[in-house]
Order: C-alpha cells, then structure tokens, then sequence
C-alpha cells in the first residue's frame, strides 16, 4: 500500500514510520471489540448507527489524521490486493460483518465505516484511498456505485476490474451490454489503474478496449503495475497475444509500458513464448486454464518444459509463482536444460493446482528457493509422495517454510505411517499454517503432531503450529484432543537450560476441522470441551467459531485468495 495522505503528519522517517504502522496494526487486532454504538465494530451494522446519538467511545479520542490512517489500513487490509502475498504473520486485522439484509448490498469496510456517524463519514468520504477498489463483476448497474467510487478517488491510483463472468445477466446480449457500460465508466480512467483486468464477453468487444487503452498514449507508464486479462473464448487467445507482443505500433507502446509492469496474470490465455525479454520485471506470474478452455487448446500450442524454464531464468525477481491447470507440450523431457537447477532467491510462495504430478516433480527438481515460505498443491490423480520428495528437499533447521496447504482426492497420504509423517514435518521448524485436505490422513498421523520427548534428543513436530486444518478424513476425536491439549501444556513449559533442546510448542490459535467422519461419535461432545479449552478458535464442520479469542474474531488466510 502506498504511503497514505493522512500519514503527511506522521514522522517520515523510514524506521519511524514502520513502527508506527506495526503499532497501529496491532492495535486494530483489538479495535473489533471498541464500543461503537454500544456494541464492538465487528458486528456493527449500517442501519444501527444512521441518525442515532452514540455515546462516548475510546475510538473518537483519536485525532482525525491516527483514526483516518487506521480507516486506510483497515480498508486496504480488507480487499484482496490485487497482487497480495500469502501471509502468516499479518492475516486479515479485522471482518467487519453486516446484517444479513445488507450483506448483498454493502459488504464493503469503507461503506460501512462512512455510514457510523457524521465525524466518520467526512473523514471517509473526502480520502480517495478510500475509494480506490473498484470492481464491476457483482454490479447490477455499474455507472451508480463504481461512478461514485472513482469520482471520491479523485486521482489516486486504482485497482479496476471489468469482467463478464460473474454479471448479473447470463444471455450474450445482456454481457455484451453489461462490459459495454463498465468500460465505459472505466475509461476516462484508465490512466490511473495500477492494476487493470479485463475479461471481455466477445472478440470484437476486446479488441475496441485495448485498442481505445493504447490511444492514450500520454498516460503516465509508471502507475501500471498488474495486468490481468482473461479469455472467456479459445479465440481471444490470439488477440491478447497480438496486442501484448506482435511488432506493431501498439505492440511497441505496450513494451514501452510493460516495463513498469511487476505482476502478470493470464485466465485461458496462452503465454507469448516468443518474445522473453518483457517477464524480466516480473515480481508475480499467474497462469490459469480452465478446464473447459483447456480441453479446446491444442496441445502445440503450449510451451514445452525447456521453453517455460527459459522463460523462467528471465525472471529473478520472481517472489510468486501460480499454475492452475497448466500443462507442457512434450510429455517427456529429454535432458537437463541448465547444468544447475535455476535459482531463486526471492521466489517465497508457489502454488500448483491440477498439475501433472510428472511434471510437477520434474519442475521442483529444475528450481530452487532457499527462502520459500509457502507452498500450495491441489491434485486430482496420482499420490502425494511427490509432495513429500519436494517437502524433504526443504526440511532442515533452516527451512523457512511457514504455510503447506495440501489437497488430494483419495490415494497415498503423505505417509502411510507416523514415522513416514514425522521425516517430513519434524524437519519444518518455522511451519506456523498447516491444512491437509486428504482422506488419508489418519489417527497415526495426528499422534505425529503430539510432542513428545525421547532419549537423545527432541521430537517435536511443527514447534511453531499456529493453524491447523483437518479437511476431509477419519479420526478418533481422543486422539486430536490428546494432541491439541498436549501443545497447550507443551507452550506453558518453563525454557529448558542452555545447551539442552528445546520441547516447547505454541500454542494453537486456530483448529479447524471439517467434512471428518469420526470412529467414536459418541465421543465428539467431551472431544469439544477438551479442545474448546486448548484452542483460542475451534472451527467444527459447518465452519462457525465454537470459542472465539478475546477479540472475538477468526482470522484465516487463503493464498491468493483462494481456499479449499
């Protein structure tokens, strides 16, 4: 997030400045439970706080400048970004609920928070950070609330999205007419997009809106950093490519534009592999195919595994890496492509979903990322040994993975034994999130996340467990309450003297368990009131919090905005 207007009054320096805004955010970690209204912000709702007298509150003690900066954080902390990183430390700061008769209508925190009392409003109204999300996909009408968000943004960069898959109206026409009068309330703007998607409904409606964006060829280039472009027809696949690459005049104005861009995401788009240069500014590479799209291509068309590990060794500045229904073109590689497997320094956070587990491993073995942090697989055949493999190369004491988030339909678990667990996960010891979502996941290796001590040293799996969702397997409810209550009372132990290791774990913020069969129903209720005592959120199968934190909320976090 950029340096927002009300922190002009702040001290600029660059140190000061950050410890102001780690302090702010931890603060609103606890502002949900302020009295706005006579009731905390998190349940506060629109119809509640128009037209009523609210009596003091510690909140309206802040100067205009720290309350409008916390308006901004909490603003900018409640929409996706639009080029976010997955994050342990910093989860979403708080959920602002509605009413369930205006949830359809005013989801979004800057509405609500310009609707508590006069004093909020002018200070919401009149800052265009505020407003700067501006998104036409759940827009009935979109020229009467986007309008209104880009004129109360002023000039402030936006983050704008038009896309047809999610309009109102599902006839041709209806689409055609619906992008029509997004656009055009998008345009005059255009200049201002720091992050710009579109999907259009038809081949003629595409080509009209990139070539109406290149005609502005006085825009500042320096303000774009995402592009986002999405096919909903095998014959746009084409035109985008001509429009980023091909050597014509818009061609090169969008090379000379392209230079400043940092993250790039591509829906059913195929990939110019041509033309390498331009990905070395990326930062952020998404490439999604849809099943439906992904069937129609053809398979020539795809990059083989030499031309994408090329494409690859352009971008050193990769930190995120998404591949969702991606597939090479030679089903079998020949040889090595480089001599030394490519390396990434920054690489932190990858995320594979629908691969070829083939061409997964082989993938894993030509990269290297000393520092990811977060790994993401979604598989619909084959095992998980290969994640298991990829896990082994990181373990170690300084592994510097934080969140594994495994999902797959029923095959080999990650270990058919405890023991088999135990190699993989006892060598994580910064692991803080994980979710397994896998009908082999079974009572040994929940006995696995038990610490226990041995002779010769510790045995702790995942010291630094925060969250840990169970998604989909077969349990004994003892044998997870055992374990939840045993890294309560492993956290309260004294710190072991010098020299001797260390058996503490953290204690569990968040457990959540769902889609489960249990073997002794019988023995869910006493498994509860175990685990409601060693858990600060318990999430059971429909997902609701059966005791909360002392600021009565449940942070979860989902890469890239996704979830199971």
């Amino acid at each position: 997030m950029d340096a927002p207007s009300s922190a002009r009054a702040l001290p600029k320096d660059q140190r000061q400045q950050r410890e102001i805004s780690s302090s702010l955010r931890n603060i609103l970690r606890h502002i949900s439970a302020l009295p706005v209204v006579g009731r905390p912000l998190a349940s506060f709702t629109v119809s509640s706080g128009i037209g009523r007298d609210r009596p003091p509150a510690l909140i309206d003690r802040l100067h205009n400048e720290i309350l409008l900066y916390i308006f901004e954080i909490l603003v900018e902390d409640a929409h996706t970004p639009f080029r976010g990183s997955w994050s342990v430390e910093e989860p979403r700061i708080v959920n602002i609920s509605l009413s369930p008769k205006q949830q359809a209508q005013t989801t979004r925190p800057e509405l609500v928070l310009s609707a508590v009392c006069r004093r909020w409003r002018n200070l919401a109204v009149h800052d265009p950070l505020l407003w700067n999300h501006i998104n036409f996909r759940n827009e009935p009408t979109p020229c009467v609330r986007s309008q209104t968000y880009l004129t109360r943004s002023q000039q402030a960069w936006i983050v704008a999205e038009a896309r047809v898959g999610n309009a109102p109206s599902g006839t041709e026409a209806e689409l055609v007419a619906y992008f029509n009068e997004a656009f055009t309330v998008l345009f005059p703007h255009v200049r201002r997009c720091r992050h710009l998607g579109l999907q259009a409904p038809s081949l003629t409606q595409l080509r009209y809106c990139l070539a109406q964006i290149m005609e502005g060829r006085e825009a500042e280039a320096e303000c774009l950093r995402s592009v986002e472009f999405g096919a909903r027809q095998p014959a746009m696949w084409g035109v985008i490519m001509e429009f980023l690459f091909h050597d014509d005049a818009l061609g090169e104005y969008w090379r000379h534009r392209g230079q400043w861009v940092t993250a790039l995401t591509l829906r059913g788009v195929l990939l110019p592999w041509t033309w390498i240069e331009w990905y070395s500014n990326l930062t952020h590479l998404t490439l999604t195919f849809r099943n439906n799209i992904r069937s129609q291509m053809e398979n020539s068309r795809m990059p083989s595994k030499l031309t994408f590990l090329q494409i690859l060794s352009r971008c050193p500045e990769l930190k995120e890496l998404e591949l969702t229904g991606f597939r090479f073109s030679d089903p079998m590689y020949p040889g090595t492509a480089f001599e030394d497997p490519l390396h990434f320094d920054k690489l932190t956070a990858m995320r594979f979903s629908g691969f070829d587990p083939e061409h997964l491993d082989w993938l894993l073995t030509e990269i290297e990322a000393p520092y990811l942090r977060f790994f993401f697989y979604r598989t619909e055949r084959g095992s998980l040994a290969d994640v298991r493999n990829f896990l082994l190369r990181y373990a170690g004491p300084g592994s510097t993975l934080k969140a594994l988030w495994v999902k797959a339909l029923p095959g080999e678990g990650i270990g058919s034994t405890s023991t088999q667990l135990h190699s993989t996960l006892s060598f994580l010891p910064e692991l803080e999130d994980l979710t397994i979502q896998h009908n082999h996941f079974h009572n040994s290796e929940i006995s696995a996340l038990t610490p226990r001590i041995h002779a010769g040293g510790p045995a702790v799996q995942c010291p630094k467990l925060k969250v840990l969702r169970l998604i989909g397997a077969s349990f004994n409810f003892r044998h997870i309450a055992t374990m939840v209550k045993e890294r309560r009372t492993s956290s309260e132990l004294p710190p072991p003297p010098p020299g001797q290791h260390d058996h503490r774990t953290i204690k569990l913020q968040i457990l959540q368990i769902s889609g489960m069969q249990a073997s002794m129903p019988f023995a869910q209720t006493s498994a509860k009131e175990m685990m409601r005592e060693s858990v600060d959120n318990l999430l059971w199968d429909d997902l609701q919090p059966l005791s909360s934190s002392s600021d009565g909320r449940v942070s979860t976090f989902a890469p890239f905005g996704f979830s199971f």
